[in-house]
């Protein structure tokens, strides 16, 4: 009987700890397969992006503000654009009309000027005083016609018959006083009425004196002496005579006179 119930305890000890064995058996592999599910898990994680793929560029590798070509046009210079509007005219080439002066004309007079312009004219009164180059015209009066060139020079006489302004005209050494003095400022021609002109001790006299050019002249009715009164003592007369200025003189027959006698003796 005691061998029995000393069998029953230890039986039931023995059952115990197979059953705390088992539990705990259990508990640990229960725990283990928690762990491996969480930290190493069955199936290898895979990465979505392969290993070695590079991401490319999308934008091309040359830069595309080279390549792309400039659409705006390069600015031209507008200065040297001709302007429609301003005509350039060479004025070295330009054609000149007839009527064109070489030289101005200076005029100027003490009293009046008075413009004609449907005549082309100007009249100077009173002193009047005309220049051009290197002559110079003095006068009472005198008349500027535009459309001849021709400038004529007169005097006048006051309430005692006494002459004022008589014409006095001078160019280069030639000084030359007239009654009447007609001179073209463009051919520098000239006619003169009772002249009287000095070259060098020798007083001149012409009823017409015709002026070619600035040193000849052509003398009608003259006489030449060397004495300085208006009613010379003694004078030598001829009909046609050609002066050359500051240089010589030439006739035709020529006679004496004095006191205004002419003398029957002719010199060839």
């Amino acid at each position: 009987m005691s061998d029995g119930r000393k069998n029953k305890p230890i039986s039931s000890y023995l059952r115990i700890l197979c059953v705390l064995l088992i539990s705990i058996t259990t508990i640990f592999s229960s725990n283990d397969a928690r762990a491996q599910k969480i930290y190493k898990p069955l199936t290898p994680r895979n990465d979505t992006l392969p290993a070695n793929t590079t991401s490319k560029d999308t934008l091309p590798r040359a830069d595309s503000l080279s390549t792309i070509r400039d659409t705006t046009a390069p600015l031209s210079d507008t200065s040297k654009i001709a302007d429609s509007l301003v005509s350039v005219t060479d004025t070295l080439n330009m054609q000149l009309s007839k009527d064109t002066l070489d030289a101005p004309i200076d005029y100027s007079a003490s009293d009046s000027i008075v413009f004609m312009v449907p005549e082309k004219k100007i009249i100077l009164y009173n002193q009047g005083v005309v220049k051009k180059g290197d002559m110079d015209l003095a006068a009472d009066s005198i008349e500027i016609d535009q459309e001849t060139k021709i400038v004529t020079a007169t005097s006048r006489r006051d309430t005692l018959g006494n002459v004022v302004g008589q014409p006095k005209m001078t160019q280069g050494e030639t000084t030359m006083t007239s009654d009447v003095i007609k001179y073209n400022t463009q051919t520098q021609r000239g006619i003169t009425q009772n002249t009287l002109t000095q070259q060098s001790e020798i007083f001149i006299q012409g009823e017409r004196v015709k002026k070619i050019n600035q040193n000849d002249f052509f003398a009608y009715r003259a006489q030449f002496t060397t004495c300085n009164l208006d009613t010379p003592h003694f004078a030598f007369v001829t009909k046609k005579m050609k002066l050359v200025n500051k240089k010589l003189a030439v006739s035709g027959p020529i006679h004496p006179e004095f006191e205004g006698v002419p003398v029957p003796i002719y010199i060839p």
